[in-house]
């Protein structure tokens, strides 16, 4: 693997107002970022952020934002509660082109090939289904995503212990 890049999916709007100019993976949760609690099981491994489409031209300036989609990227949902058990589940089963899923979201998707310039795009519009990614091996796990703000503050306590 040889980049992370973080994903914000259809569902971003549930921590409006406080992603107006951020990303949901830089809400705080405990004492680090959504997006550190992500980061800190790939410490070797480059992250880049893909946000929204509103928000694209105003992150870029701030950060490093996914440009071109790579081979051997690991694309992770921005929402997902990332947890050791959910590490191993995906780093089990990567291997070639494998869409993470648990129900209609996706959790993560490893692209081994270099995906097309619209794989971004689909990754961030749609509920999972499962026609947009018929060269992909699909693994349901079970998976927890943060959906709206109270979400982050009621687990709060348990990312602070």
């Amino acid at each position: 693997m040889r980049k992370i890049c973080l994903f914000e999916d259809y569902s971003s709007s549930g921590f409006l107002p406080l992603t107006y100019f951020r990303t949901i993976d830089e809400l705080q949760s405990g004492i680090g970022s959504l997006g550190n609690r992500i980061t800190r099981f790939f410490p070797r491994i480059s992250c880049e952020i893909l946000p929204r489409q509103s928000l694209t031209e105003f992150i870029q300036s701030q950060r490093q934002c996914l440009r071109k989609p790579f081979a051997q990227t690991l694309f992770i949902n921005a929402r997902v509660q990332f947890t050791a058990l959910l590490y191993r589940a995906i780093q089990k089963e990567i291997i070639h082109n494998t869409i993470f899923i648990s129900g209609e979201n996706i959790i993560a998707a490893y692209c081994a090939d270099e995906p097309s310039l619209k794989f971004p795009e689909i990754l961030q519009k749609l509920p999972f289904k499962k026609k947009n990614y018929s060269d992909y091996k699909v693994v349901e796990i079970d998976a927890l995503f943060y959906s709206y703000l109270w979400d982050l503050i009621h687990t709060n306590h348990s990312a602070l212990t």
